[in-house]
C-alpha cells in the first residue's frame, strides 16, 4: 500500500490472488477488488471469507477483461508461478 494511494472505490485486479488473503486487505482500504486465480479450489476457497471482493477463476496471460477495466493490477508473489510472465505483464497493463 506504500508503492500507490488509492481512492476509495477506485478497482483493482488482484492476478493470481489464491486464498484472497491480498485481494481482502486490499478490498478493506476502499477498493473495488476483484481475486483472479487458475485454481478453481484456491478461489472457491476465498470465497468463503466474507467480504465484497469478486473472484474468478482465470488465466493471467489471457486476462478475460476489456481494456481499461481497472484502475490497478498487481500481482503479489505469483509471476513467478506463471509459465508467460511476459505475457502477464503486458495483459495487466492492456487491463489497467
Amino acid at each position: 500500500m506504500k508503492l500507490f494511494s488509492p481512492k476509495a472505490g477506485q478497482s483493482l485486479l488482484d492476478v493470481g490472488c489464491s486464498t484472497g488473503y491480498f485481494s481482502l486487505r486490499f478490498q478493506q482500504s476502499g477498493l473495488q477488488v476483484t481475486g483472479l486465480d487458475p485454481d478453481v479450489t484456491m478461489i472457491e476457497f476465498a470465497q468463503t471469507k466474507e467480504s465484497q471482493v469478486r473472484y474468478i477463476e482465470g488465466d493471467a496471460p489471457a486476462l478475460p477483461f476489456a481494456d481499461n477495466s481497472f484502475d490497478y493490477c498487481c500481482a503479489i508473489t505469483s509471476l513467478c508461478f506463471i509459465a508467460e510472465p511476459e505475457k502477464a505483464i503486458a495483459e495487466m497493463l492492456r487491463v489497467s
